[in-house]
Protein backbone atom coordinates (compact mmCIF):
# COMPACT_ATOMS: atom_id res chain seq x y z
CA UNK A 1 0.00 0.00 0.00
CA UNK A 2 1.32 3.38 -0.78
CA UNK A 3 1.79 5.82 1.90
CA UNK A 4 0.07 8.30 2.37
CA UNK A 5 1.65 12.37 2.44
CA UNK A 6 0.93 14.61 5.60
CA UNK A 7 0.73 17.88 4.63
CA UNK A 8 1.23 20.69 6.84
CA UNK A 9 -1.22 23.06 7.10
CA UNK A 10 -1.36 26.65 8.69
CA UNK A 11 -4.61 28.47 8.96
CA UNK A 12 -5.28 32.63 9.64
CA UNK A 13 -7.00 33.41 12.56
CA UNK A 14 -7.85 36.77 14.14
CA UNK A 15 -7.00 37.42 17.67
CA UNK A 16 -9.36 39.39 20.24
CA UNK A 17 -7.78 42.68 18.89
CA UNK A 18 -9.04 41.61 14.99
CA UNK A 19 -5.50 41.09 14.05
CA UNK A 20 -4.48 38.53 11.63
CA UNK A 21 -2.42 35.34 13.12
CA UNK A 22 -1.32 32.26 12.32
CA UNK A 23 -1.64 28.99 14.14
CA UNK A 24 -0.47 26.33 13.11
CA UNK A 25 -3.74 23.84 12.65
CA UNK A 26 -1.36 20.43 12.62
CA UNK A 27 -0.21 21.26 16.46
CA UNK A 28 2.22 18.58 17.96
CA UNK A 29 -0.15 16.65 20.73
CA UNK A 30 0.39 17.00 23.95
CA UNK A 31 1.99 14.13 26.71
CA UNK A 32 -1.40 13.83 28.27
CA UNK A 33 -3.15 13.51 24.73
CA UNK A 34 -0.44 10.87 23.41
CA UNK A 35 -1.01 9.11 26.93
CA UNK A 36 -4.82 8.69 26.51
CA UNK A 37 -4.51 7.51 22.77
CA UNK A 38 -2.11 5.05 24.24
CA UNK A 39 -4.33 3.80 26.84
CA UNK A 40 -7.35 4.00 24.42
CA UNK A 41 -5.79 1.72 21.99
CA UNK A 42 -4.71 -0.61 24.49
CA UNK A 43 -7.99 -0.97 25.75
CA UNK A 44 -9.26 -2.11 21.79
CA UNK A 45 -6.69 -4.41 21.35
CA UNK A 46 -7.79 -6.34 24.46
CA UNK A 47 -11.45 -6.05 23.00
CA UNK A 48 -10.16 -7.18 19.98
CA UNK A 49 -8.43 -10.00 21.02
CA UNK A 50 -10.83 -11.63 23.65
CA UNK A 51 -14.13 -11.22 22.32
CA UNK A 52 -15.91 -14.39 21.81
CA UNK A 53 -16.19 -13.74 17.68
CA UNK A 54 -13.54 -13.71 14.47
CA UNK A 55 -12.52 -10.15 13.74
CA UNK A 56 -10.63 -9.92 10.40
CA UNK A 57 -9.39 -6.22 9.32
CA UNK A 58 -8.99 -5.89 5.85
CA UNK A 59 -7.99 -2.96 3.67
CA UNK A 60 -10.69 -1.74 0.71
CA UNK A 61 -9.41 -4.29 -1.30
CA UNK A 62 -9.99 -7.03 1.08
CA UNK A 63 -6.04 -7.82 1.70
CA UNK A 64 -5.63 -9.06 5.45
CA UNK A 65 -4.11 -6.70 8.05
CA UNK A 66 -5.47 -8.21 11.39
CA UNK A 67 -7.01 -11.37 12.71
CA UNK A 68 -7.62 -11.73 16.47
CA UNK A 69 -7.17 -15.25 18.17
CA UNK A 70 -10.86 -16.48 17.56
CA UNK A 71 -9.96 -16.05 13.65
CA UNK A 72 -7.03 -17.93 14.46
CA UNK A 73 -8.83 -20.91 16.69
CA UNK A 74 -11.90 -20.70 14.32
CA UNK A 75 -10.06 -20.85 10.88
CA UNK A 76 -7.01 -22.71 11.86
CA UNK A 77 -4.78 -20.16 10.10
CA UNK A 78 -1.73 -18.51 11.64
CA UNK A 79 -0.91 -15.07 11.96
CA UNK A 80 1.86 -15.71 9.33
CA UNK A 81 -0.79 -17.75 6.86
CA UNK A 82 -3.05 -14.68 6.39
CA UNK A 83 -1.38 -11.38 7.00
CA UNK A 84 -0.92 -9.70 3.29
CA UNK A 85 -3.44 -12.28 1.84
CA UNK A 86 -7.00 -11.99 0.06
CA UNK A 87 -9.63 -12.63 2.15
CA UNK A 88 -11.62 -13.76 -0.63
CA UNK A 89 -9.23 -15.90 -1.48
CA UNK A 90 -8.30 -17.24 1.77
CA UNK A 91 -11.77 -18.22 3.03
CA UNK A 92 -14.26 -17.97 0.62
CA UNK A 93 -15.35 -21.06 -1.02
CA UNK A 94 -15.72 -21.08 -5.05
CA UNK A 95 -19.54 -21.17 -5.48
CA UNK A 96 -19.72 -18.26 -2.87
CA UNK A 97 -16.85 -15.99 -4.92
CA UNK A 98 -19.17 -13.75 -6.13
CA UNK A 99 -20.62 -13.36 -2.52
CA UNK A 100 -17.28 -12.78 -1.27
CA UNK A 101 -16.03 -10.07 -3.29
CA UNK A 102 -19.37 -8.10 -3.17
CA UNK A 103 -19.01 -8.12 0.55
CA UNK A 104 -15.89 -6.48 -0.17
CA UNK A 105 -16.53 -3.97 -2.53
CA UNK A 106 -19.59 -3.22 -0.54
CA UNK A 107 -17.47 -2.76 2.54
CA UNK A 108 -14.85 -0.47 1.14
CA UNK A 109 -17.72 1.80 0.28
CA UNK A 110 -18.52 2.01 4.04
CA UNK A 111 -22.02 0.16 2.75
CA UNK A 112 -23.51 -1.23 6.19
CA UNK A 113 -24.17 -5.09 5.66
CA UNK A 114 -25.48 -7.74 7.96
CA UNK A 115 -25.56 -11.47 6.55
CA UNK A 116 -25.64 -15.05 7.16
CA UNK A 117 -23.31 -17.20 5.57
CA UNK A 118 -20.65 -19.51 5.64
CA UNK A 119 -17.33 -19.52 4.77
CA UNK A 120 -14.63 -22.54 5.03
CA UNK A 121 -11.39 -23.14 7.39
CA UNK A 122 -7.85 -24.08 6.31
CA UNK A 123 -9.11 -27.95 6.70
CA UNK A 124 -12.14 -27.32 4.65
CA UNK A 125 -15.15 -27.40 7.36
CA UNK A 126 -17.71 -25.18 6.88
CA UNK A 127 -17.65 -22.06 9.41
CA UNK A 128 -21.45 -20.50 9.58
CA UNK A 129 -20.74 -17.00 10.13
CA UNK A 130 -22.53 -13.44 10.24
CA UNK A 131 -20.83 -10.97 8.13
CA UNK A 132 -20.91 -6.95 9.66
Amino acid sequence: MKPKKLFRRNTKLKNKAGEVSRQNANKKPSDSNIDKLIKEKAVLETLINTTPEAIVQTTTEGIIERINEQFIKEFGYSREETLGKNIDDLIVPPELRNEGISFTKRTANNEKIVTNTYRISKDGNKIYVTLT
